[in-house]
């Protein structure tokens, strides 16, 4: 013990009282600094949940031409199934034809059997 010689100038009676003091104070400090200086620990100690990103956006998504393939657009759109969320994929050609949808599970793979024409 390197400062085993504190105890001949300081009594133990006072001196551990002391430290364990201190560090309840620095520890409660802590804690109220965590307390008041987030903004989510207002939400915890209320029990409000996070929402999830895939639940906030509800509006289909467009990709830019650059990337998908040539002469293709590609839209997904977040759908509620059964098993949770999933999305409609639907692929769109630039030539007029008619565009192709699918449902996929985030789980694993499509809901549908094959793609439907729309």
């Amino acid at each position: 013990m390197n400062n085993g010689r504190i105890w001949c100038v300081v009594k133990p009676t006072v001196g551990l009282p002391l430290f364990l003091g201190g560090v309840t104070v620095i520890a409660l400090l802590v804690h109220a600094s965590v307390l008041t200086n987030t903004t989510w620990m207002a939400d915890y100690w209320k029990g409000s949940s996070r929402t999830r990103a895939a639940d906030a956006t509800t509006e289909p998504v467009q990709r830019a031409a650059t990337q998908a393939p040539a002469g293709f657009t590609v839209s997904v759109t977040p759908v509620a199934a059964a098993e949770g969320t999933a999305f409609v994929v639907t692929i769109t050609p630039t030539n007029g034809t008619a565009p192709q949808s699918v449902t996929v599970s985030p789980s694993g793979g499509p809901l549908l059997a094959s793609a439907e024409t729309r």
